[in-house]
């Protein structure tokens, strides 16, 4: 896949990692340990599995399906002293060493407040493959800390550009026009077509629609399509909405058209998934 899809991806997993500690209480010991394995697990599973079965961002379904390019760590630093419990051997099971990984927590997430909590997310490059760690960190003070990892491995590409700060440009550039046509839906016309849309910005349909796949890996259409899809799966795991004020909160005009889109391909309704997050 593309390492630059990927890392919209880990954007994606920030986004509900962010949401999943503001709910998260409690000191470190092992009740909570558990908490964050299942319930934690469990979202990353359910997000993977929901991007993989669409093919979301380039993900294959073949990803998904192969449990061996996957592991959970929990990673211990106390008084400068780092450990892994249970003891792991990363690079037996994916294929970076655990000094490696170590060397980017210590990095990056430096204690910074006692008790408090911060979403670990980054990926290593080790070749061809890309491995993608995302997790949760909790500082309980000023020589402990303990991290919660994920960690997911990818067969990736970088894009042969001429100039990747262009390239980069490009792809600001036409996610902001995305979001621009979600702006004029909700403040303008909420019927505005894609082609009226594009129409508007002076732009040919084709020529569009060919640079915004180039650039953002998919057609705008399948990209509105991945938005919305994205942020009901958002709102079914925290939130209390219905199923039907999702719907419409996501910008379907009714319960129907949500539904279709929602469990085509997935095996499980809306509502089925809402049940999935209570157990």
């Amino acid at each position: 896949m593309r390492l630059d899809l990927l890392k919209d991806f880990k954007t994606v997993v920030e986004q509900f990692l962010t949401k999943f500690i503001v709910e998260l209480s409690g000191s470190v010991n092992g009740q909570l340990e558990q908490v964050i394995f299942v319930q934690g697990t469990g979202m990353i599973d359910k997000l993977l599995y929901f991007c993989c079965s669409k093919n979301f961002f380039g993900l294959k379904k073949g990803i998904y399906n192969c449990a061996s390019n996957r592991a959970f760590v929990i990673i211990t630093q106390n008084n400068k002293l780092w450990e892994t419990h249970p003891s792991t051997h990363l690079d037996t099971v994916l294929k970076v060493k655990l000094s490696l990984l170590v060397s980017n927590l210590k990095t990056r997430y430096k204690q910074t407040k006692i008790s408090s909590k911060q979403v670990v997310s980054f990926i290593i490059d080790v070749g061809s493959l890309s491995v993608f760690f995302s997790g949760i960190v909790l500082n309980q003070d000023k020589q402990n800390q303990t991290f919660y990892i994920w960690a997911q491995e990818f067969t990736t590409k970088a894009n042969k550009v001429d100039n990747i700060v262009v390239w980069n440009d490009q792809r600001l550039m036409y996610k902001n026009y995305y979001q621009g046509y979600l702006d004029q839906r909700k403040l303008v016309n909420s019927d505005l077509s894609i082609k009226q849309y594009i129409l508007s910005l002076q732009f040919q349909t084709k020529a569009f629609q060919q640079n915004f796949k180039k650039y953002i890996g998919t057609t705008f259409y399948d990209y509105h399509i991945q938005d919305r899809l994205l942020e009901a799966v958002f709102l079914l795991m925290f939130s209390s909405l219905s199923v039907t004020e999702i719907a419409f909160k996501c910008g379907y005009d009714n319960y129907r058209t949500f539904l279709r889109a929602f469990t085509k391909n997935q095996g499980y309704t809306p509502l089925e998934y809402k049940s999935l997050q209570k157990e």
